[in-house]
Formats: C-alpha cells, sequence, structure tokens
C-alpha cells in the first residue's frame, strides 16, 4: 500500500511557478512536473480568499460547511468580529485506519479522528488557531530541533514600498524555509508509521501581497523603487520553496508526491475599491460630503500613490491619505529615503523581532489541546481594514461595505436583520437593484472601462438566514483600480495601493509516482483535490465530500 506525501503551496501562482522552470530556478519543481500527471484548479470567485483552505481541509463547500469567512457580521452591534477556524472534521480524519501527520496546514483545527501527529502554527501565514500540537509538546519540540520562525515576528512591521522591509522579511522566510527540512524529519522520526504526510507551505502568502509588483509586468506598482529588491526577494523565495520541497521529499523517501495549491497570485485588483473607494463612494451617495479627502490635484490623475506609514491598514490618520506622494521611477531616490526613514531606527526594530521571538517562546503551548475549544467570535473587531472607518455611519446607511480580503463585499441594512435596518424586507430585492446601479456606473478613471465586471447576489435565497454569508452582494473587479469617476459624486482617488498582490481563482495539483501517467489532465474544481488524495490512500472519507476523485492523478484509474 503506497504511502503519499502531499505538499500544500498557499498562494502559489502556477504562473509564476512555470516560468521560473522554464528560467531553470526551480529544480525540485521541474523534475516533479516531468513525470508528474498535471491537473488545473479552480475556486470559485466569491469567498476566494477566505474561504479556499477551509474548502480543502473539509472537502466541503462553503455552502456545506455554513463557513465563508474568518470574519463575520454582528448585525445587532454592526460589529465585524474574526472567529477563527471553523469547526469541521478534516477529510483526513481517518482513524486507525491511516496514520497522518499534518503539519502547518491553514486553517484547521486538530481533531482526535487524526491519528498520528498535528501541528498547527509552527510556520503558517494567519493560522486562525492558536499554535498547538498532538501529542502535546510536539511544537515545543519542533522548535528546540528546527528552530522558530523569525518571519512570523517581521510580516506586518512593514510595507511593499519600504525596501528595508522587503529584505528583512524576505530572509526571515527563507530562513523558515531552510528549517522546515529538519521539521519534517523530526516528524517521520516520532512516526515512523505514518501513511500520509501533508505539509502547508505558506512562504509565498504574504510575501506575494508585498512583492508582486516585482514580477508581474501587468502591475500598476512595477515601476516603483522597490520592484527590483521585491522580484529579486521574491523569486528567492520561491528558490527556497523549492528547496524545501526536494529536503521533504528527500526525508520522506518513497511515496506518491503530490504538490498542489488551491489559489494563486495575481496584482491587487480590488483591494483599494473594497477598502476605500467605494465605502467612500456610499458615504458621499448618503450623506452629500466626503469622508476621506480624495488628492486635491489639478490636470491629468497622478501615477499610483506610495503610501504614507500612517496611511497603511490599522493607521490612525486617514487625513493622510491626501499627502501620499506619487509614484514616479525617476523618483527612485528620494522614494527609497522616504520609505527607509519610515522604517529606519534599525536598532529598534531589531530589537522588536527578538522580543517577539522571545515572546513566542514564552507562548503556552495549549496542553490538552481539548482545552482549546474556541468560542465565537475569538478576535478583535476587523477595523485594522480602511473600510473600517466608516463603521460608526453604517447604522445610517441602507447599503455600506464591510471587511473583505478581496472584493467588494456589501451588506443592506435590512429591517428585521440588522439593529438599525432602514431596509424593509419587501424592499431587499430593490435595495441591491439599487446597489447594483451604483456599482455598474462606476468607471475606472485611468481607461473608462466599468471598474466590476461580475456582481453575485450571496443571500437572494433567504436574506434573513442566520447562518448566511456576511455578504449580501460581492462586486468583482476586473483589474487594478485606485480612482474611479461616478456620475452623481465625482472623481474619487486616487489612493495609494495597501498591497501589491491579491489571491487569483486558479491552482493547480501535481501528482508523480509509480503508475502514474505525465501530462495534462484538464481543469477541475479543487473540492476535486481532497476526494483525489484519498483514494491514493485508499482510505474511505470520513463523511461526505462535495468533490468527485480526478481519476487521471489516480494511477489504477487511467485507461491504459
Amino acid at each position: 500500500m503506497a504511502r503519499v506525501v502531499a505538499i500544500g503551496l498557499d498562494s502559489v501562482d502556477i504562473g509564476l511557478v512555470e516560468r521560473l522552470i522554464g528560467e531553470g530556478q526551480l529544480p525540485n519543481l521541474a523534475a516533479l512536473r516531468a513525470r508528474a500527471a498535471r491537473a488545473t484548479l479552480s475556486i470559485p470567485t466569491e469567498y476566494r480568499s477566505e474561504a479556499p483552505w477551509t474548502e480543502f481541509g473539509a472537502g466541503r463547500s462553503s455552502e456545506s460547511n455554513r463557513y465563508w469567512s474568518t470574519v463575520i457580521f454582528d448585525p445587532e452591534t454592526y460589529g465585524c468580529p474574526t472567529i477563527g477556524a471553523a469547526a469541521f472534521v478534516p477529510f483526513y480524519a481517518l482513524g486507525a485506519e491511516k496514520t497522518v501527520i499534518a503539519l502547518d496546514i491553514p486553517h484547521v483545527r486538530p481533531h482526535a479522528d487524526v491519528h498520528g501527529l498535528q501541528v498547527i502554527g509552527w510556520s503558517v501565514h494567519d493560522p486562525e488557531f492558536p499554535r498547538c500540537s498532538v501529542p502535546s509538546g510536539l511544537l515545543r519540540d519542533i522548535e528546540t530541533t528546527a528552530g522558530q520562525q523569525r518571519a512570523t515576528a517581521v510580516e506586518f512591521s512593514g510595507s511593499w514600498n519600504q525596501p528595508r522591509y522587503i529584505a528583512r522579511y524576505a530572509q526571515a522566510v527563507i530562513d523558515g524555509a531552510r528549517r522546515r527540512g529538519a521539521a519534517v524529519r523530526l516528524l517521520l522520526e516520532r512516526c515512523p508509521e505514518w501513511d500520509f504526510l501533508l505539509v502547508g507551505i505558506s512562504d509565498a502568502h504574504q510575501t506575494g501581497h508585498q512583492m508582486w509588483h516585482g514580477v508581474d509586468d501587468r502591475s500598476p506598482l512595477r515601476t516603483a523603487s522597490t520592484a527590483p529588491i521585491a522580484r529579486e526577494s521574491l523569486l528567492a523565495i520561491h528558490r527556497a520553496i523549492d528547496a524545501s520541497i526536494g529536503d521533504i521529499l528527500a526525508a520522506a523517501g518513497g511515496a506518491i508526491v503530490v504538490v498542489f495549491s488551491v489559489k494563486g497570485m495575481e496584482s491587487a485588483s480590488a483591494e483599494v475599491v473594497a477598502w476605500l473607494l467605494i465605502p467612500e463612494l456610499l458615504h458621499r451617495l448618503r450623506f452629500g460630503q466626503p469622508f476621506v479627502p480624495s488628492p486635491a490635484r489639478a490636470g491629468s490623475i497622478p501615477g499610483p500613490l506610495v503610501p504614507r506609514p500612517e496611511t497603511r491598514p490599522g493607521g490612525p490618520a486617514r487625513q493622510a491619505l491626501a499627502g501620499s506622494q506619487p509614484l514616479r521611477f525617476r523618483f527612485v531616490r528620494r522614494t527609497i529615503a522616504r520609505a527607509t526613514q519610515s522604517v529606519a531606527r534599525r536598532g529598534r526594530l531589531a530589537r522588536r523581532d527578538r522580543e517577539v521571538a522571545e515572546r513566542m517562546a514564552r507562548l503556552p503551548l495549549h496542553e490538552p489541546v481539548d482545552a482549546l475549544r474556541l468560542s465565537s467570535p475569538i478576535g478583535s473587531d476587523a477595523a485594522w481594514e480602511p473600510v473600517g472607518w466608516y463603521q460608526p455611519h453604517w447604522p445610517r446607511m441602507r447599503a455600506f461595505v464591510i471587511p473583505s480580503f478581496s472584493d467588494v463585499h456589501l451588506r443592506i441594512n435590512l429591517a428585521g436583520r440588522e439593529r438599525d435596518g432602514l431596509v424593509a424586507g419587501g424592499d431587499y430585492e430593490a435595495a441591491c437593484d439599487e446597489v447594483e446601479r451604483e456599482l455598474g456606473a462606476c468607471r475606472d478613471a485611468r481607461t473608462g472601462q466599468p471598474v466590476f465586471v461580475k456582481i453575485s447576489r450571496m443571500r437572494s435565497a433567504d436574506p434573513f438566514a442566520a447562518d448566511g454569508p456576511a455578504a449580501d452582494i460581492i462586486a468583482q473587479c476586473g483589474g487594478s483600480v485606485d480612482v474611479i469617476d461616478h456620475p452623481t459624486v465625482g472623481r474619487l482617488g486616487p489612493f495609494p495601493y495597501f498591497r501589491t498582490g491579491s489571491h487569483s481563482v486558479r491552482g493547480f495539483a501535481w501528482v508523480a509516482g509509480e503508475g502514474v501517467r505525465p501530462g495534462e489532465v484538464g481543469d477541475f474544481p479543487a473540492l476535486d483535490l481532497p476526494p483525489t488524495l484519498l483514494e491514493l490512500l485508499e482510505a474511505r472519507p470520513p463523511h461526505a465530500l462535495d468533490g468527485e476523485v480526478i481519476r487521471g492523478l489516480v494511477p489504477k484509474l487511467v485507461a491504459v
């Protein structure tokens, strides 16, 4: 019976991987690709940033899980608390039938029916669950043997326009990637009878958010002064990921190998729109005056803006947006100097890194895991996005934008559902029509094209359902937009890009092993991956899964 090694690459984009393989920069992935059956995976557009790892872990859709995001909306308080990972039975909770080692899978909780080892939060971006391990003490043993991850202390300490931050963050991520092989070897030694090794690698997630402008020629920030160091850093991180994959496969020995990503990365397409432009539009439509002033510049639209430090998400001064500086390639020295000054004080930053690492070392590892039963909500209000600046005004608006991580998520202020609802239940569809008309009137001021290419109604079947998605409407942008024109309000923006990369719906899965026929097998929903992994394991699912087996990835199911 074959063992299976599955390596999940969080937010690794297939287009960049293929390009780097062609350039000879990823030898381990190149060798794997040459002998692998290869499938293209896709995820639903809606909640594409929030839901894919939960859907993968459960093997079930958001609708089946009744869970769409780590951020919910409380209609009684108009708050948006974070709730952490959903409580579901992982598809790999196979009991005594199979022995599983699971390391750093995002958005999952430990489960009693996973027979083997489970580690959450050693080196994962945004795990959405407290750092812990099963058995107790295993995480501390990994940190003693392989070391701690410095990237956690650095990832939110700067922004894409700060060269020293990019360099420091990249080095911390690369250092962590080098340690992963030792962590996996320790787990394999502790559990030599393993059947399924499932490893998550998050190195490309947050680094893609901050450094994508260095590798994407379509990025509006491709001429930023930090683009060269972003490119160098992100490529080095992908080389480190490739080396980490080589370390894992060498440690695991002979097995069926699956390398996959359930979502990709692309130029930031909607975050300025979702976090600031549409919230500002709805505020001006309702109250007739600006909440955030647009940059007061006459003449043509300036180029993309460099955010000042205080305008980063969570920054205290919305007025500082008016002082954001134009991004010009010829201003390289000045831009670097300004960005460097904002993160100078290097001794203090280095000391902060050490202090964070020391605090991490002192964190309790939550023994036993049974103590980790989380109540909802577990986190603070999601006001770290600029959209949170508008929160006090929501009760007096017919519709408003709530926090998201990709598209524009809108909520109708519905009477009988929201505490101060203004829209009668019978007028719900008309209110949605009104919002869609205003969104449809928005034009990208740089191109003249419509801002939105897809608008979805998420709760039409029952807007009062207590367990439905937070958003009534989700509007998807067609490209990177930082300034819009509206026939009533006029021009809004330009406002600075807070990140340079956001998540795409592109994913992939490569399977290599004895009997696997190399080549492309087609396009499939990402929900088909969990049942395919179980088929490779020759294991029965612990519950009904929403996907189907990708036959071309399973040797015994491929027609000869």
